[in-house]
């Protein structure tokens, strides 16, 4: 079988039974319309998870059979594109409930829903780029823009820190919703201690890195408008504290590579650079 088939196909197994999964524990968990019948519920939700994970399959197969000849996968490849599989049904099914309150006729609810289950795909080749990016020390004695990781992480941890401290959070809190996003800050700050710590260096096309930023700035500017008309109430610290967890690990992960791996360690667009120390 093709490397393209082969991960497309395990993407699509690996949604489907957790989009099965997830949805028999939510249809058990949280229960069902009063005027449906369990067995209707049920069926509704499997034919449901079964469409929603064909959809991110032709997603990924498109883009495999687009990206065929640039296309190298690694023997870690195809357990990432489980993971992602698996994430795809439990993230769509968390953020399902996080917009019911949004009304059934919202705009920005089906905005939401649609970038989601066309994006999040998408992102699994940026993913398994990440997995197969070199890990040959950069050389430069003074990389040009770059700065210290470990001085950049300790500022921004201690800016989200005061950001905590000074403002107000009047909003209810629910520790479902800020365990889960710490657990996704976690994450992320792992695997970019794992790009520090193995020195990995090839860097992001720069239309990829600016398109990250924007991203996030206009994911931020949602949130806040949506905030601002009561559309979608959420507290601050959904976002503050994850983001002090993020600074939190990748700085501790910064200290410890310079100290382990004798490197100077340093952000520049598009992933990081590292000068080796001489004894």
């Amino acid at each position: 079988m093709p490397p393209a088939a082969k991960l497309t196909t395990t993407f699509f197994w690996a949604a489907v039974g957790a989009f099965v999964a997830v949805g028999v524990i939510d249809v058990w968990m949280f229960g069902y319309a009063a005027d449906v019948s369990p067995a209707i519920a049920l069926f509704t939700e499997l034919v449901m998870g079964v469409l929603f994970a064909f959809m991110g399959t032709v997603i990924v197969g498109i883009t495999a059979a687009l990206l065929r000849r640039r296309l190298f996968l690694e023997g870690r490849a195809l357990p990432l594109a489980v993971g992602w599989g698996v994430a795809y049904a439990v993230l769509w099914r968390f953020l399902a409930h996080m917009t019911e309150g949004w009304g059934a006729d919202s705009v920005a609810a089906a905005t939401v829903a649609w970038v989601y289950l066309l994006g999040f795909p998408l992102l699994l080749y940026w993913a398994i780029w990440r997995l197969s990016a070199s890990h040959k020390p950069y050389q430069a004695p003074n990389p040009q823009g770059g700065v210290r990781c470990k001085y950049l992480f300790l500022v921004c941890l201690i800016l989200f820190a005061a950001v905590m401290f000074w403002t107000r959070n009047d909003e209810p809190l629910s520790y479902v919703y800020l365990g889960f996003f710490c657990a996704i800050a976690l994450v992320l700050s792992l695997a970019v201690c794992w790009e520090i710590w193995v020195l990995r260096t090839r860097l992001s096309p720069r239309w990829l890195s600016n398109l990250t930023v924007a991203c996030s700035g206009v994911a931020i500017l949602v949130l806040l408008q949506l905030h601002e008309q009561k559309i979608f109430v959420w507290n601050h610290l959904y976002v503050e504290i994850p983001f002090a967890l993020f600074w939190t690990v990748t700085t501790i992960g910064a200290w410890l590579t310079e100290w382990r791996k004798s490197v100077r360690v340093y952000a520049v667009r598009g992933g990081f650079a590292f000068v080796p120390v001489k004894p």
